[in-house]
């Protein structure tokens, strides 16, 4: 039998290694406890991530609304600003390749205001856009804007007004080259004349 001074190292060993055992463990423990609130955290994050990046296409698309709502909301002021101008003149305009394509064109040169809202012309084709011309009291073209056509509804359209001094007896539509040009080269959509003063 070991004496008591022999046991004393030997108690202490088993204690150490009962202890490094525990402590092993403890770490151990502590490691899986850690690894399990990683992935925890990682897979919050993560969600989180993707609820930003959700809000974040939400609040695009919601400007992009505002920004068409404030568009349209300022060509439906210009329209109501020319047509109760005591100078504007009003030119209805007619389709000839689509009998249902119709517009109206109110100009106030004193406003420096010209609009035109047109329904029923079909979006235009690949590479091309509709372009509206005035047309001077000699048959001259002058450009006016380019604008699309909505695939359904109505085309609200701010115009340029014509050079100060220009007697402007009508309007046209075509459809040109994307980018418009110069001088009319397209086949024409709608035209109309003012009615005269």
């Amino acid at each position: 039998m070991p004496s008591a001074s022999r046991r004393t190292p030997l108690i202490a060993g088993i204690v150490a290694g009962a202890g490094a055992v525990l402590i092993i463990v403890a770490l151990v423990t502590l490691e899986r406890g850690l690894s399990a609130n990683r992935n925890t955290i990682n897979f919050e994050v993560a969600a989180l991530r993707a609820r930003i990046d959700y809000l974040q296409r939400e609040l695009e698309a919601s400007s992009a609304q505002i920004g068409e709502l404030k568009t349209q909301l300022s060509l439906t002021t210009a329209l109501a600003l020319a047509a109760v101008s005591p100078d504007t003149r009003i030119a209805r305009l007619t389709g000839t390749a689509a009998a249902s394509a119709a517009a109206i064109v109110a100009l106030s040169p004193g406003n420096r205001i010209a609009f035109m809202q047109v329904t029923g012309l079909s979006p235009a084709p690949p590479g091309k856009i509709y372009q509206a011309w005035w047309i001077g009291a000699h048959a001259q073209a002058m450009r006016a804007g380019l604008f699309e056509a909505p695939a359904e509804g109505i085309a609200k359209v701010e115009l340029t007004i014509p050079p100060e001094g220009e007697e402007i007896a009508g309007v046209t539509v075509t459809l040109e080259p994307s980018g418009g040009g110069d001088k009319p080269s397209g086949a024409v959509c709608l035209k109309g004349n003012f009615s005269r003063r």
